[in-house]
């Protein structure tokens, strides 16, 4: 150990390096390059195999040439500009399944991508601003296969959507508001406009038309509706329906107000401004009154006391009308007959009949 601290120290170890190495199949001491072990190290190795590191490159004319130094590589191409042309040559020597990743900031026209010895499959011939691709080698075919099944274009605002942590903060990129995380079954509209949408029907809450003329119809309004709806003024309106105050109805009265608030039968009388009642025509003395509330027809009143023209013979005949109706003490007719005035005693019909100075009775028979 004290010889090889005697040794000047190397600041960065090359492939080419060399190592002291026991070969146990000679018996004997021998050298070996860093890249060889580094070789058999990684050949030893079940790891999956993936992108291990980054190469930049910023081509400025055209055509360029870049060679991918390492294999499992990224090469991020950002040219000055769109170039019309360029070349990609593959690592040298690559190991079973190496991978290669290559993108692009800016366009090239028309791309050819090498395997310095190893042939290339299904490479694309040209690459727009943002896309990559992927290319893996197979070493029992000697070729470079194209490791994904299209070329992957992502955008600046891709990458800013791919990075967000949850879904919240990549609806808040997306600019989704909260509408977004509602239910298809269960979803609450509370502000915004709506158009440019098919006419809903209406079964489902609609009009089913995209005009007011149309809604109407669709609602079932026929002509007096529709006159009605279109109407500017409560009077227009009135007119539509036939039902203009002063011409089709009578204007608001109280004292109509007032007959329309009487509930018993008999003749109306208006007592007063806005006030009215319910009369009926009733008998006095000497006067007998048939259907006074004029419910079954016109009242009549009868006078008993005025005096009825009468024979002298129907005065004596206890079957006539003098004798069993309405008759009273009191009750007076003419004789006809004698011209004298008779007094009746009595209201039977048998009640006898005397001269208004008492004299000369005749008794009904």
């Amino acid at each position: 150990m004290a010889t090889i601290n005697h040794l000047s120290a190397l600041d960065q170890l090359t492939a080419g390096d060399l190592l002291a190495v026991w070969a146990t199949g000679n018996g004997d001491t021998r050298k070996s390059s860093i890249g060889l072990l580094t070789t058999y190290i990684t050949n030893q190795l079940t790891l999956p195999i993936g992108i291990e590191r980054s190469q930049y490159a910023a081509p400025s004319t055209s055509p360029f040439s870049v060679s991918i130094l390492f294999s499992n590589t990224w090469l991020i191409l950002n040219p000055t500009g769109t170039l019309a042309s360029g070349i990609i040559i593959m690592p040298t020597a690559p190991a079973d399944l190496t991978l290669v990743a290559i993108v692009t900031t800016q366009t090239i026209t028309s791309l050819t991508v090498t395997g310095g010895g190893p042939s290339v499959v299904g490479a694309p011939s040209t690459l727009a601003a943002g896309q990559a691709f992927t290319m893996r080698y197979d070493a029992a075919t000697n070729a470079w296969y194209r490791d994904n099944n299209s070329i992957v274009n992502i955008s600046t605002f891709a990458q800013t959507l791919l990075d967000d942590p949850d879904a919240a903060t990549a609806r808040a990129t997306l600019g989704l508001g909260s509408i977004s995380t509602q239910a298809a079954n269960s979803v609450a509209i509370t502000g915004g406009s709506i158009t440019g949408i098919t006419d809903l029907a209406v079964a489902d809450g609609g009009t089913g038309s995209s005009t007011a003329s149309g809604a109407r119809t669709n609602l079932g309004a026929g002509a007096v509706g529709d006159a009605v709806f279109v109407a500017a003024t409560a009077s227009a309106a009135q007119q539509a329906m036939d039902v203009e105050v002063g011409v089709d109805v009578q204007a608001y009265d109280a004292d109509l107000a007032a007959v329309a608030g009487l509930s018993s039968n008999g003749l109306i009388a208006r007592t007063g401004a806005g006030t009215a009642a319910v009369r009926t025509v009733t008998a006095g003395a000497g006067i007998s009154v048939a259907n006074g509330d004029g419910v079954s027809g016109n009242p009549t009143v009868t006078a008993t006391m005025v005096l009825v023209n009468i024979a002298a013979a129907d005065i004596a005949a206890i079957g006539n009308a003098i004798n069993t109706t309405g008759k009273a003490a009191g009750k007076m007719v003419w004789d006809t007959t004698n011209t004298k005035i008779k007094v009746a005693t009595g209201s039977a019909a048998a009640s006898t009949w005397v001269d208004a100075d008492g004299t000369n009775a005749v008794t009904p028979s």
